[in-house]
């Protein structure tokens, strides 16, 4: 289903560029879309980015669709596609917004009114119910995690200067599939260079010709750019609105250069970024199969060093701690998938849940791992502050097992480890 999701989003972008008056400057997104491998990534798993995808793309293709008549109905698919934008991920509220654009351009006051009273309450009533079910949800929420972002506008404006920086440097591989020259940034920092000169070109021709598409991005980077912290997941469902602009940079450029026929370079362009991104395809692929058969937990081209060492945790509680055994941990579910071990919620682990772990609490167990950051801080310095009172019977660089420590064994204090492992997620 995400697969089909992926290709009709695809042909949506197409044909709304085609509409638009441009079916050469569509082919060519849609071709570069169609074979985009963190797109297609995307499609073949059961992540929310591609039902995302689906519906904001027909939100916008119904935006361009009214131009052709029969207004009302299209505004109102419109709405609802928006609406489920949002309720599969948050950061829909700038399709919403893009749909409002579109109302107040074409419709009449009652349509309008009757527009924003449903998008205000649909919004209203999901923040609503992210923030009621935070203290009861396991991992994040986005109204639990927008209460991490920057309070002070100094703060803010750091933040956001931050995240910009690394969201450009990841455009060219995270958005585009090129992939990266090994050992050099070099070739990734001309890359994005290049990009944002016909991102900016892009996005300034979308005003003029698809000013719903150039608001939801521009809702979507603002949002990105308040988020406490930089998700490279996030940036995904812009995948082929980003290639939308900087197919029409490109057109726009090269007829400002004079080219008697900038399609041309469009053309040529996408077929350079559709290249890549095929070759990054069948790279990952081959790569994808090689984990599968040398097992991927083992070899630092599959995983990276920290998620490598949470699962070795994992496999550690699974074959020495009793099946009856609870653990504290930032993944419980992932926990339970490869151990069978019940999970809490690490972040739960405050002052006084910690001294009922130590008392022999409903954990018997902790698992700190560097593999969710954020998540595992508050824990660690509670653990910190007693760490005479827990010992480690399975260390990891990233990752350590905890249990209470009996005050008569010979089991070492975890107070060496912590520090270890406090040293080495610190210089990374």
């Amino acid at each position: 289903m995400n697969l089909l999701a992926i290709a009709a989003a695809s042909l949506l972008v197409a044909d709304a560029l085609r509409r638009l008056g441009s079916a050469t400057i569509g082919t060519a997104v849609g071709a570069a879309t169609a074979v985009n491998p963190i797109l297609g990534e995307i499609g073949g798993t059961a992540l929310s980015e591609a039902p995302y995808i689906f519906f904001t793309s027909v939100a916008l293709w119904a935006t361009v669709s009214t131009r052709s008549g029969r207004t009302r109905p299209r505004l109102a698919l419109a709405t609802v596609f928006a609406l489920l934008a949002l309720l599969t991920r948050s950061i829909g509220l700038s399709v919403i917004a893009a749909v409002v654009v579109a109302v107040l351009r074409r419709a009449r006051i009652g349509t309008i009114l009757a527009t924003i009273a449903l998008s205000t309450a649909v919004v209203a009533w999901w923040f609503w119910y992210t923030t009621s079910v935070g203290s009861t949800t396991i991992g994040h929420t986005y109204a639990t995690d927008l209460a991490h972002a920057p309070q002070h506008i100094g703060e803010a404006i750091h933040h956001a200067a931050v995240s910009a920086k690394d969201y450009f440097f990841r455009i060219p591989a995270y958005q585009l599939g090129v992939p990266d020259i090994p050992g050099t940034n070099l070739d990734t920092q001309l890359l994005a260079a290049g990009l944002a000169v016909l991102l900016v070109a892009g996005f300034l021709a979308l005003i003029g010709i698809w000013p719903e598409a150039a608001t939801m991005l521009l809702g979507s980077t603002a949002i990105l750019l308040v988020w406490p912290w930089p998700v490279m997941r996030l940036m995904n469902p812009l995948i082929p609105w980003t290639l939308a602009a900087v197919c029409l940079g490109t057109a726009d450029i090269a007829a400002r250069l004079g080219a008697k026929n900038p399609r041309r370079f469009v053309v040529a362009l996408s077929i350079v970024i559709a290249g890549l991104g095929v070759m990054n395809a069948a790279t990952r692929a081959i790569r994808t199969a090689g984990c599968r058969s040398a097992g991927p937990y083992t070899d630092e081209a599959c995983f990276y060093r920290t998620e490598r060492d949470f699962v070795r945790a994992a496999d550690f509680v699974r074959d020495s701690v009793p099946s009856s055994a609870v653990i504290y941990t930032t993944k419980p579910s992932v926990v339970y998938v490869l151990t069978g071990r019940q999970g809490l919620p690490l972040q739960s682990l405050d002052a006084d849940e910690f001294e009922r772990f130590l008392n022999g609490g409903r954990g018997s167990h902790v698992i700190i791992s560097a593999l969710a950051a954020d998540d595992y801080r508050a824990a660690f310095r509670v653990i910190e502050a007693r760490c005479h009172e827990v010992t480690a019977p399975k260390v990891l660089s990233r990752a350590l097992v905890l249990t209470p420590r009996i005050p008569t064994s010979r089991d070492p204090d975890a107070c060496p480890a912590l520090m270890r492992f406090s040293s080495a997620v610190d210089s990374e």
